[in-house]
């Protein structure tokens, strides 16, 4: 079924080749992927690629819709938006106040060149923030995930607050070993004083600007110059340690011949983990859709058999 659907996905995205989601995963670590299919996720792929309804609304949660046009951008060589990224947010987000009473807050991503005043940082915290993302006090809080776009750059990375530490730790796909970070000089001071002004409960000010920056240089890192979003989608899912392991749910850190394949498998893989997740109210009706397609598809197959045979 796979190898059939990644074929036609082909024709919808031109860029992904004719083997199967297990084939392109077969060139990396295999044990340290999160692909299991199930019957309904090859169904709701086909949805995606047979239904033409760029309008349709794909992935609806509290503070995030993707439409079924901003697929586009899920597509390999592609860089993604953030909307895409919110997604992964909201989904996590779900997660955290399920099992952990919400001690992590996970902010909506925040496009740098927006909000790099310190005024304007306060009208993303008011309109996306306050109502979604602060999901206890800030006594409680552990630690803040604020995935930033640099829109200028066309890059994505995190910053991971660690509020009992008071660090600020950054995750940067594209770090490099000559030392230079976009956090260094232009994103960490705005972001830690508008943090420092918008959220409730700090006692003693300053106190966000008084955090320490630790860069990850052993979290996993991108070979190419368009994976970073979907690197920074799989650091909200699974955050390396300090030695830039993982859980184990997902692997990011492949060789750069391998990771053309990878990177097929990586998208089509976190695609169907945030349609499929609790945190999309669309769910249960695209299933319904996927299956009536199926059903639609399987009942033409027959059709034809039949017409073939009577031939």
């Amino acid at each position: 079924m796979l190898p059939y659907l990644v074929r036609h996905y082909e024709c919808r995205t031109s860029v992904f080749d004719t083997m199967s989601v297990e084939q392109a995963c077969s060139t990396v670590i295999v044990s340290n992927i999160l692909l299991s299919y199930n019957d309904d996720q090859p169904a709701v792929i086909k949805y995606i690629i047979y239904e033409n309804n760029d309008n349709e609304t794909l992935f609806e949660g509290d503070n995030c819709i993707l439409f079924r046009s901003r697929i586009e951008y899920g597509k390999p060589r592609q860089w993604l938006e953030n909307n895409v990224v919110d997604t992964v947010v909201e989904a996590v987000r779900k997660e955290e106040v399920r099992e952990r009473n919400g001690t992590n807050w996970f902010f909506p991503c925040i496009t740098y060149e927006s909000y790099k005043e310190v005024s304007s940082f306060k009208v993303y915290y008011d309109d996306h923030v306050q109502k979604f993302a602060v999901t206890s006090d800030l006594e409680a809080c552990e630690k803040i995930y604020i995935p930033i776009h640099h829109y200028g750059r066309r890059h994505f990375l995190l910053a991971v607050l660690k509020v009992p530490n008071q660090t600020c730790l950054w995750f940067d796909p594209m770090w490099s070993d000559e030392g230079y970070s976009l956090t260094d000089e232009e994103i960490l001071p705005v972001l830690l004083e508008g943090l420092d002004n918008c959220v409730p409960g700090i006692k003693t000010k300053p106190f966000f600007p008084t955090f320490e920056e630790v860069i990850q240089k052993n979290a996993p890192r991108q070979p190419n110059g368009w994976d970073c979003g979907i690197y920074v989608m799989n650091f909200l899912r699974d955050l390396p340690d300090d030695n830039g392991k993982q859980s184990g749910k997902i692997v990011v850190n492949v060789t750069e011949r391998d990771h053309e394949k990878f990177s097929q498998a990586l998208r089509i893989e976190c695609l169907l983990w945030v349609l499929f997740h609790e945190a999309n109210k669309k769910r249960d009706g695209l299933l319904l859709e996927a299956k009536r397609l199926q059903n639609k598809l399987m009942d033409s197959d027959n059709n034809s058999d039949e017409k073939e045979a009577r031939g």
